[in-house]
């Protein structure tokens, strides 16, 4: 009887897992995801964009915000800030552009507060460099999809990010990082 308890068990869990069904991947790129950043400097705040990204980001469960996973990579020369000379100094000098060509965003977990607020918890990866991230925001839903808007900080200087100031500007290492995304809700 054991055994065929045992045996039963086995095959539940089989079945479960064979006929689990996998969620559809959303690819991300700058259509429904936008990555920007502003930083303190001495003569105010640096803004700026990441121009080209890609990743992706699927439910765990159909339209289930909780069971949200997802990963964005961004390549080093999609950086700008609406300054050639600037972005050039960060991409090539500060950032290592030929070194470390890519800056990664994994996604580890989502958590709905009250309110429509969540927090998006995550490791950050800058020059290999790996650190956690928190993002916090607003959600809504418009048009069969979900509208995320928010932000977190973070410092350059965590991530061996070279010093990008100049004999009259000093930049700041408090960095905000934003994101707004849209995905469909099924």
């Amino acid at each position: 009887m054991e055994r065929c308890v045992g045996w039963l068990a086995v095959l539940v869990v089989f079945t479960t897992v064979a006929g689990a069904q996998q969620m559809p991947t959303i690819n991300l790129s700058t259509n429904n995801c936008i990555v920007g950043f502003a930083m303190p400097a001495t003569w105010g705040t640096i803004k700026g964009e990441l121009k080209e990204l890609t990743g992706w980001a699927r439910f765990g469960r159909p339209g289930d915000l909780n069971s949200l996973r997802s990963t964005v990579e961004v390549d080093v020369t999609a950086l700008t800030t609406g300054s050639g000379g600037r972005d050039h100094k960060w991409r090539e000098e500060c950032l290592e552009r030929g070194r470390f060509p890519k800056i990664t965003f994994t996604l580890e977990r989502i958590t709905i507060t009250e309110n429509q607020s969540f927090l998006l918890s995550g490791l950050l990866t800058i020059r290999d460099v790996t650190r956690p991230l928190v993002i916090g925001g607003q959600f809504s839903v418009e048009a069969g999809r979900y509208h995320l808007t928010g932000g977190g900080e973070m410092k350059w200087t965590h991530y061996g990010v070279h010093d990008s100031s100049t004999f009259l500007t000093k930049v700041q290492p408090e960095t905000k990082v934003l994101l707004e995304l849209w995905l469909p809700l099924k």
